[in-house]
C-alpha cells in the first residue's frame, strides 16, 4: 500500500489513498503538495514529502488471524464494518461478489449477529445459493425480534418473508405459504412507506415453472401476496396433478 508522508518543522502527517491501487491520485497529491514547499519556506518552514510503500498481507491470511484472535471485540468490531458495506456494494454497486465476500467475512467473525444483520447476511447467502448458512440466519434473525422489540416495523416479517423463498426453493411449497402468511399478516396495518425494503427475491409461474426474480425497493406486503398466490397456483396445480 502506498503511504503518502508530509513533514512540515515539527508537523508530521501519513496518508494513504482511500483506494490503495490509486496511484494517479497519490501522485496527483504528492505534487500537489509539494508545490507548497516554497511558501512554506518563506514562513520559515520546511517541507518534506516522501512516498513509502508497505506491503499488505493477503486478506485469506488476514481473515484467518482475526478469525483465530481472542479479542473479540476486535472480531465483532470487523464484523460490523464488513456487513455495513454489504448495503452499499449489494444495492447501489450492484456487486454480488464483493458482497459474498463482506457476508462470508463478517459471518466468520461472528456468527451470532443482532436480527438485522442476520437477515442480511442471510439474504447474501440466499442468492449465493448457500441455503443452509441463509437458513441458519434467517431463523436467527426472527427468533432475536420474538425476544427484543425492534423499532424496524418491518421485523420479523422480513426474515420470515425471505425464509418462505428459501423453503419455496427447496420445494417445501406447504412452509413457504405458511411464512409469506405470517409475514403478510404481520405487514398489513403498517404504512407503504414501512413495508418498503431494499430488495427481495419474488417467486414467479414462468411456463408452469417457478423462478425467482429479484426486484428493488419492493412493497414488502404487496410483494408476500403475490408470492402466496404464486405458491398457490403450484399448489392447486399439483392437486389438480395428482391421481384421486
Amino acid at each position: 500500500m502506498p503511504i503518502h508522508q508530509i513533514e512540515v518543522s515539527y508537523l508530521q502527517t501519513l496518508y494513504c489513498p482511500s483506494k490503495p491501487d490509486d496511484f494517479e491520485a497519490l501522485e496527483e497529491g504528492i505534487n500537489l503538495t509539494r508545490s507548497l514547499s516554497e511558501y512554506v519556506a518563506n514562513v520559515g518552514g520546511n517541507l518534506v514529502v516522501e512516498r513509502w510503500e508497505f506491503p499488505i498481507a493477503p486478506l485469506p491470511a488476514l481473515v484467518n488471524n482475526v478469525e483465530r484472535s481472542a479479542n473479540k471485540r476486535l472480531r465483532k468490531s470487523l464484523a460490523r464494518f464488513h456487513v455495513v458495506n454489504i448495503s452499499s456494494v449489494y444495492v447501489e454497486k450492484a456487486d454480488r461478489e464483493e458482497a459474498l465476500l463482506h457476508a462470508n467475512i463478517s459471518y466468520r467473525y461472528d456468527p451470532e449477529q443482532d436480527s438485522l444483520f442476520s437477515n442480511n447476511i442471510g439474504y447474501v447467502f440466499l442468492g449465493a445459493d448457500e441455503l443452509d448458512k441463509a437458513e441458519v440466519l434467517f431463523k436467527r434473525s426472527i427468533s432475536l425480534c420474538q425476544s427484543d422489540a425492534r423499532e424496524d416495523l418491518v421485523f420479523p416479517a422480513l426474515p420470515l418473508y425471505n425464509l418462505g423463498i428459501l423453503r419455496a426453493q427447496r420445494g417445501l411449497l406447504e412452509s413457504a405459504r405458511t411464512d409469506f402468511q405470517s409475514c403478510i399478516s404481520l405487514t398489513q396495518d403498517l404504512s407503504p412507506k414501512e413495508r418498503s425494503v431494499q430488495c427481495l427475491w419474488v417467486p414467479v409461474i414462468n411456463n408452469e415453472v417457478l423462478a425467482f426474480v429479484e426486484r428493488t425497493e419492493p412493497d414488502l406486503l404487496e410483494t408476500a401476496k403475490e408470492a402466496r398466490a404464486s405458491i398457490e397456483y403450484l399448489l392447486a396445480r399439483k392437486g389438480e396433478l395428482e391421481p384421486h
